[in-house]
């Protein structure tokens, strides 16, 4: 019994953490709202609401379990590409989580065997 209400804590809070992440990523990229004077509601996408709408594309993608193996790698790459952009030891971490990702697909790792290096890359 107290083995099942540790599970249970387990997954409850895992879904927590991924609904606060959501929760995050959905006000980062929604747009700017303003009330006028007349009472008529102005929104706005920023250049900042737009590229936190990428990220957020490209983070629901990251999560998704059941895709291809050629999905899989240019969601992949896209994230490369996105994450090359700055330079920073963080940045290196990631590029070298994805291209550990890529090498064991390739050779034929099986996608449970992949969950953990995912998450962190998901993590990251």
């Amino acid at each position: 019994i107290i083995a099942s209400i540790g599970r249970h804590r387990y997954i409850a809070y895992t879904a927590n953490q991924e609904a606060a992440i959501q929760a995050f990523l959905d006000k980062c990229s929604a747009p700017k709202i303003w009330r006028t004077p007349n009472g008529k509601t102005i929104e706005m996408d920023t250049q900042f609401t737009i590229r936190a709408r990428e990220l957020q594309n490209i983070y629901k993608c990251i999560m998704l379990k059941n895709i291809s193996q050629d999905e899989r790698l240019d969601v992949l790459l896209t994230l490369k590409h996105t994450v090359k952009e700055h330079e920073c030891k963080l940045t290196q971490e990631i590029l070298e989580l994805i291209d550990r990702d890529v090498d064991l697909m390739m050779r034929g790792v099986k996608h449970h065997n992949l969950e953990g290096l995912r998450k962190r890359i998901a993590t990251l």
